[in-house]
């Protein structure tokens, strides 16, 4: 009942799923992750709230989130003297995709598998991270859809 209703609308909170098939919300936020479907924002433990958190604690004790030397892991790079991690150089060994808009997939340094596709227009590339522990999940929905489409193909070769 938690995945159907997941499936249905996955942006309501784990507490108003739990309260609509009569279970804990821990068990909904359990369901979440296994099937790798991200927390709402409006959950305490969503990123942007707890970005928001930290500035607002920030603040409240006189200091500025934009100081870089409150998050060293940000300007390690730059204190050691070592380039900017790019992804989508062809140096790093990280492209997959190299005739569209670049996709790069690597680890990060919380080791889960990230993948970035590179926009010009944009100060921000779209990312998807992925946990150790949904990438045979996602490897195999990515085999499953490259089956489906070969089938597609076939199926519109055998018709032409």
């Amino acid at each position: 009942m938690i995945e159907t209703e997941l499936r249905k609308d996955a942006s309501r909170s784990d507490r108003e799923i739990a309260r609509a098939v009569g279970c804990d919300h821990k068990t909904v936020a359990a369901r979440r992750r296994e099937m790798g479907i991200a927390t709402p924002l409006g959950n305490p433990s969503a990123a942007g709230d707890v970005v928001g958190l930290i500035a607002s604690t920030l603040a409240k004790n006189g200091l500025d989130s934009s100081d870089p030397t409150l998050f060293p892991i940000l300007t390690a790079a730059a204190n050691r003297d070592e380039t900017k991690f790019d992804p989508y150089d062809p140096k790093e060994g990280c492209l997959i995709v190299t005739t569209q808009l670049a996709i790069a997939c690597y680890i990060n340094t919380q080791n889960c598998v990230v993948i970035r596709q590179e926009d010009p227009n944009d100060t921000d590339d779209d990312m998807i991270v992925i946990q150790r522990d949904h990438l045979p999940k996602v490897i195999s929905t990515l085999r499953e859809l490259q089956s489906e489409l070969d089938d597609i193909i076939r199926e519109e070769a055998a018709a032409s």
